[in-house]
């Protein structure tokens, strides 16, 4: 089997992320051969734009030229179980951190980065490639809401693990890569 790799993609809103990172996935998918193409989604369709953001990638993966195999995990993501070898993408952090925080309230539980950190760990143990994508939050201002400033936090802590543990780092930017690592 080849080497294992990680890719993280971060970026402002609509910054062209799940694009550039499904068109990774899918590429790499098709030179090595494998048809084991996984979307871990995170998530939840709690309002209208969020809905339509699943529908619209939905619709992506469908149109692709190697099939995905989606699976949902808004939450707990230790029990997603993928064949090894597989290529996957994880989209996003973000939203899988304010779930988790949101659905189990664990604001305040320093655990919870370290748990989401050995389950993206595991995933990756059996993939071949792992792409995570996340989302840059405005940074440097002062954070009066507690729970935006835990949230900040943990996201932070998160990105900085995830970029050490990554083999490549992508910051998008208007639609194209910046490649930091």
């Amino acid at each position: 089997m080849e080497r294992q790799k990680m890719i993280f993609i971060t970026g402002g809103a609509r910054s062209g992320k799940s694009s550039f990172a499904e068109k990774l996935a899918i590429d790499y998918a098709g030179t090595t051969n494998s048809r084991n193409l996984y979307y871990v989604a995170c998530g939840l369709a709690s309002d209208s734009e969020m809905k339509e953001r699943i529908v619209y990638h939905k619709q992506d993966r469908e149109a692709s030229t190697i099939p995905w195999q989606t699976i949902e995990c808004p939450y707990d993501l230790g029990k997603v179980d993928i064949p090894n070898g597989s290529v996957v993408l994880l989209d996003c952090v973000t939203t899988l951190l304010s779930n988790e925080m949101y659905a189990n309230d664990k604001e305040s539980d320093e655990k919870l980065v370290d748990d989401i950190i050995k389950d993206i760990q595991s995933i990756h143990a059996q993939s071949t490639l792992l792409v995570v994508v996340s989302n840059e939050l405005q940074s440097g201002v002062p954070i009066e809401n507690e729970f935006v400033f835990h949230y900040q936090y943990k996201l932070g802590r998160l990105h900085q693990a995830l970029v050490k543990y990554s083999s490549e780092a992508v910051l998008m930017e208007a639609g194209l890569p910046i490649h930091q690592k």
